[in-house]
């Protein structure tokens, strides 16, 4: 059986010459297996990118932003590469800045549509994935430059489009499974599809380790065996928060399940991307590319070895919390789905519900920057304006995630020390499946809250006498 490895190199891995060195290090490190690199866009460039986009619908100047955008790769280029490959780079560098500017200028006379936002957030990629090819061609490493709409067919929702797996599947091994043969290396951009109509679209946020995910799960069956490895700045996901709580260690291993919990919470690893190779079971790592050597990384897989410890904390600094109260309506069916129905059309995401027993009183949660227009909204509803009251406040969230939430001994330590310390639950939610509880606190008791946790909890180990003993217990910071 085959053996594919799938590595996706973070935005930590393009920032300088040192680094791309270190992407043709573990390449090297890996050669026994067939690979695929998928690439994400050089540090900062896409929100550069999304910036001149919005300037040029509003007829502004996005001069600076195009030309620090193209002074950085051209300083990379130079730091990075010899004749004469230098020369080659720099041409294609110039002629992608010429189509940049042409889509910038046709927004400023057309307008900003969902399209367009795609196709301009896809040169952060698309230039950084041509310098990697031309890096490792120049280091006799037979690599192959591959955009990822030649095999990534997603739906029409820009911004944020879903493959259609059966074509991606189609596609992936028709593309891939000649190249991986030849022993040549497909160098890919992520984040990158296309729908039926040829019309270019991007899997929105996560979408570099979604492609790498996906590529995994099309290509693994009878004769391949995959794999799939992020290569960060960090040793896998930390298992608390640095900046709160000084002493953080690595988780060494997740389920698939406990890991999407987790990742709700840490920039390191985006949810959506476990779905498929859960399905599969498909391993995935998550490792440090400045310690090769380092045994210290995370392994995603398919069974837990935390069973009922509370296993992570997750926090988001700031969060409006809607309430919609009105004595009136009590017992009329429908409220909930009235507020669905007004979030969804206005594209406002909810992340917690919660309501009375009496159904007095009906909260839920959205992004601090939507508490206002979700006020706005629901005011502007007949059926709300009439007969509820809506505040709005914004509150912090602390989430507990883990098998032994559910447990009666860890729910009594959780409220103990928050009561220690005076820190009043504002709201709370917990899932069906055990796996999380989540807590509303005010924002002046966030940091307290955590460190009250954490002194409480640290106390759950996992001790196995055939496992490693690991500390179970992880904070996150979701900005």
């Amino acid at each position: 059986m085959q053996q594919i490895v799938i590595m996706k190199f973070g935005e930590s891995c393009f920032q300088t010459a040192t680094t791309f060195h270190k992407i043709l290090k573990i390449l090297q490190k890996y050669q026994s297996y067939k690979q695929i690199a998928v690439v994400s866009a050089l540090p900062d460039i896409i929100e550069l990118l999304r910036d001149c986009a919005r300037k040029a619908n509003t007829c502004t100047s996005y001069d600076h932003d195009i030309n620090l955008i193209r002074r950085r790769h051209l300083e990379l280029v130079d730091s990075l590469l010899e004749e004469p490959y230098k020369t080659k780079v720099k041409q294609f560098l110039s002629d992608k800045f010429t189509q940049l500017q042409e889509i910038l200028e046709d927004i400023e006379e057309y307008g900003l549509s969902d399209n367009k936002l795609d196709i301009v957030l896809s040169f952060g990629e698309i230039l950084s994935g041509y310098i990697l090819n031309q890096f490792l061609l120049s280091n006799n490493i037979e690599s192959e430059y591959i955009l990822g709409d030649k095999f990534l067919i997603t739906d029409s929702r820009y911004n944020n489009a879903l493959p259609i797996m059966n074509m991606a599947v189609r596609k992936v091994r028709t593309l891939f499974t000649p190249l991986l043969q030849l022993g040549h290396l497909p160098i890919c951009t992520g984040f990158i599809g296309r729908n039926k109509e040829g019309h270019l679209t991007t899997l929105g946020a996560g979408g570099t380790e979604f492609t790498a995910a996906l590529i995994a799960y099309c290509l693994k069956d009878e004769e391949h065996a995959t794999r799939v490895i992020f290569w960060k700045n960090t040793d896998g996901i930390l298992n608390c928060d640095p900046q709160i709580v000084p002493s953080t260690q690595t988780i060494k291993q997740l389920s698939y399940e406990e890991a999407k919990e987790i990742a709700i919470g840490t920039k390191v690893l985006h949810p959506k991307c476990i779905g498929h190779l859960q399905n599969r079971e498909i391993p995935l790592e998550i490792r440090n590319a400045n310690n090769l050597a380092s045994t210290n990384f995370t392994l995603i897989q398919k069974e837990s070895i935390y069973q009922d410890k509370i296993i992570g904390i997750t926090y988001r600094d700031e969060v409006a919390m809607v309430s919609a109260i009105s004595e009136s309506t009590v017992e009329i069916p429908g409220v909930l789905a009235q507020i669905f129905n007004i979030m969804g059309q206005n594209e406002i995401n909810i992340s917690m519900v919660s309501q009375t027993s009496s159904e007095i009183s009906t909260m839920f949660v959205v992004n601090a920057s939507d508490g206002n227009d979700a006020k706005e909204f629901l005011m502007g509803s007949e059926f709300f304006k009439d007969w509820f009251e809506i505040r709005v406040e914004y509150v912090s969230m602390i989430s507990l995630i883990g098998g032994g939430v559910n447990n009666p001994r860890n729910l009594q330590k959780i409220f103990t020390a928050l009561a220690k310390h005076n820190i009043k639950i504002l709201a709370l939610s917990q899932a069906n499946d055990g796996l999380n509880i989540t807590l509303l606190v005010q924002k002046a008791d966030l940091i307290k809250g955590i460190q009250a946790l954490h002194k409480e909890l640290s106390l759950i180990h996992i001790s196995e006498p055939t496992r490693p003993l690991y500390i179970s217990y992880a904070v996150f910071c979701l900005k």
